[in-house]
């Protein structure tokens, strides 16, 4: 059954995937246009290097997940309590 969570949970995976694609995909045009395509394609794809895995990992349900638990990691900064990272 979907609830609301779960929309809201896939309205956010679906703009993770747009700032991805949007971030990402400049770089592949080849050839550039001039020197400072590139240079903007070059700079858009280290934010998306660093932004993108952040973003994949606040999404990232590891509360409800068995191999998250096995590990006791269940619980992340980014999902909930610390109690288990400490």
């Amino acid at each position: 059954k979907w609830t609301i969570f779960r929309w809201m949970r896939a309205i956010a995976w679906l703009w993770i995937w747009l700032i991805c694609f949007w971030l990402l995909i400049p770089s592949l045009r080849w050839p550039f246009d001039s020197q400072q395509s590139a240079k903007i394609a070059a700079a858009m794809y280290m934010v998306g290097s660093i932004i993108i895995p952040l973003l994949v990992g606040a999404a990232t349900d590891t509360k409800n997940n068995d191999f998250w638990r096995k590990v006791k990691l269940g619980n992340t900064l980014l999902t909930g309590s610390v109690k288990n990272i400490v």
